[in-house]
């Protein structure tokens, strides 16, 4: 189970990045442990338990600040690696049992993450109805029908496919996305986003309606 919003293990990790919580001793010892083997930024490290099928399993999360970092545990196949996991475990069975803390270790899963790509898509998700309305409204394009934001992504939708191909280079579809960027900025509270890592995608109501059904699950499914 990879790091979602909604995960307690994600708003605990939001504390420690605004400053407003501090890692305990045994997970502080980890994350240099962690940061000196792999040359990683690690943000915030969690245990906690899942329970799948009614079994009771503990989970050692590991938060990274970026993507990047998870590259570095896995293997050639794009897979966690087997074997960095088992080193992470037995440098935490260590670290625990140097502190004479009871944590339960049997059968114990690691799950690495990373906090940029949640916290991003939660900034975009700030943005309300009124903002977006607002938004069609200055720009003031007939041709315009509605700008969805749904997580990380953002689609702006044209009434016909036509009406995409003549319009997505225009200058005015570049003057609505720094205009959407500037709403963003005022949400950003890490200054996550750049313009040059910032997108906005360009699709037809027409193509919603006759290939979708109509229906935003569809279209995000």
């Amino acid at each position: 189970m990879m790091l979602t919003a909604s995960d307690s293990t994600f708003k605990d990790t939001l504390e420690v990045k605004q400053n407003r919580k501090n890692l305990s001793d045994e997970f502080l010892i980890l994350k240099e442990w962690l940061q000196k083997h792999y040359k990683v930024d690690v943000l915030n490290i969690c245990y906690s338990f899942i329970f799948p099928s009614g079994n009771k399993i503990p989970r050692l999360d590991i938060i990274f600040e970026n993507n990047e970092s998870l590259d570095v545990f896995k293997d050639s196949d794009g897979r966690f690696s087997e074997a960095i996991m088992n080193k992470v475990i037995t440098e935490f069975e260590r670290v625990c049992k140097d502190l004479n803390l009871d944590y339960v270790l049997e059968d114990i899963m690691v799950i690495f993450s990373s906090f940029k790509p949640i916290a991003m898509s939660l900034v975009n998700k700030k943005l309300n109805e009124y903002e977006l309305d607002l938004l069609i409204e200055n720009v003031n394009r007939p041709s315009l029908w509605k700008i969805q934001n749904y997580f990380g992504s953002t689609t702006v939708f044209l009434f016909t496919d036509e009406q995409v191909n003549e319009h997505r280079d225009s200058i005015w579809i570049k003057e609505l996305k720094d205009k959407y960027f500037e709403l963003i900025k005022k949400y950003d509270e890490f200054d996550y986003f750049s313009y040059s890592n910032f997108n906005i995608s360009i699709d037809s109501k027409q193509n919603f309606d006759d290939n979708y059904s109509s229906s935003w699950f569809m279209y995000y499914e």
